[in-house]
């Protein structure tokens, strides 16, 4: 009985214990993620280390500038494991830092403004009815045009679509992998030199749905970090109920060891945001991503200090924040609590409500008091990474 009551106690103030956060002033509380210790161990241990990270986001990710320092940052720590995630063709509006696109005679289908075809991961198709369509893909760094890469492609076939193919800069053209024509989305995976261009040499000919580069030694995959930067300029959370069935297989299949959810800007700007269903759409979506990737490490990121439009000239932060921020900061908050995940309130690691002022004095956000500059970004990134690597030792 005596032991009973002990464990009891014992569990009881372990539920009871406060959150652990990531230092003194930090912006990250981990509200009980149960990977991370699994993750810490694995990255500590024996053997080569490999770390995925998908970012899911608004315009804060779709430049990349932010992911794009998270991603110099543990590279420099893990290794250079790759590029990642990238969209299907050019689209404007999404960045890389590491890779560009160049795309013509394709058709982009964006889940943005048309509702009834199955998105993948990311919400957008490249579809093109005409023979000789091509799109590159390219390395920005010279050093990186080289042997060494596996391109992996979301392809979707009908019973009467045609493979594609990939040329070399040797003008060598070699057929990309068939997949079934049902109508699904399949990943094929295959050694590449880049540039590469995705040809399509017979019409019809299947739609792309996203592509991801990474680093290989041998026949292997290499060691080392991948940010996936997966954004679309003033989209909410609610954005991915607009993509298929399969867009959770998708994620699974690319196996991140974090997810970090960085919506809410536009949701702030919501004048019409109900706070209570905002709430519940974001714990189902997280619910969602908890129950697909059972061994991942979630974060939830914040929104960014903003100011509304009339208060952008204001330096003394005198009038209204954006409509409804602080009730998502308070929901996105709760949802963390509940699901038990981190939760990064990059608000406060700017310095609090009325930092956005200050910071676009320093040239670090932007005049439309929303968005940041490319060294905002980095120095928003640079505290996230700092604070991550304190609180978890990832």
């Amino acid at each position: 009985l005596v032991a009973t009551v002990l464990l009891g106690a014992s569990a009881a103030f372990a539920k009871a214990q406060p959150p652990a956060r990531g230092g003194p002033g930090s912006a990250l509380t981990d509200h009980g993620d149960p990977n991370i210790s699994a993750l810490v161990r694995r990255l500590r241990g024996p053997g080569s280390k490999r770390l995925v990270v998908t970012q899911l986001g608004d315009s804060h990710t779709a430049a990349d500038f932010f992911t794009g320092q998270l991603r110099r940052r543990l590279q420099a720590d893990y290794g250079d494991g790759g590029t990642g995630w990238l969209p299907p063709m050019a689209v404007p509006g999404l960045l890389h830092e590491q890779a560009a696109i160049g795309t013509e005679g394709w058709t982009l289908l964006d889940s943005r403004s048309a509702r009834d075809v199955d998105y993948p991961l990311g919400g957008l198709i490249a579809r093109t009815g005409k023979a000789w369509s091509g799109s590159m893909v390219n390395a920005i760094r010279e050093a990186d045009r080289t042997d060494g890469w596996r391109m992996q492609l979301w392809l979707r076939g009908a019973p009467n679509d045609r493979p594609l193919a990939w040329r070399d800069a040797q003008e060598r053209i070699t057929p990309v992998p068939p997949v079934p024509g049902d109508g699904r989305w399949h990943a094929v995976a295959f050694p590449v030199r880049l540039p590469a261009i995705l040809m399509v040499q017979q019409a019809p000919a299947y739609d792309l749905g996203g592509i991801v580069l990474e680093r290989t030694r041998g026949s292997v995959l290499a060691p080392g970090a991948q940010v996936d930067a997966v954004g679309s300029n003033g989209v909410q959370a609610a954005f991915t109920d607009a993509w298929g069935a399969d867009w959770m297989a998708m994620l699974r299949e690319r196996n991140p060891d974090l997810v970090l959810l960085a919506f809410g800007t536009n949701e702030a700007h919501d004048w019409a945001l109900d706070p209570a269903r905002y709430q519940a759409r974001l714990a189902e979506l997280v619910g969602r991503l908890r129950a697909t990737l059972p061994r991942t490490v979630l974060v939830l990121i914040g929104p960014p200090a903003q100011v509304s439009r009339a208060a952008r000239n204001d330096p003394r932060c005198a009038t209204p924040l954006p409509a409804s921020l602080n009730a998502v900061h308070e929901a996105q908050r709760r949802v963390a609590r509940q699901a038990q995940t981190l939760y990064w309130d990059w608000q406060q690691a700017m310095g609090g409500p009325c930092s956005q002022p200050e910071w676009r004095a320093k040239g670090w956000a932007a005049e439309d008091g929303i968005h940041l500059t490319p060294e905002g970004y980095r120095q928003a990134a640079d505290r996230f990474r700092d604070e991550l690597k304190r609180l978890s030792g990832i």
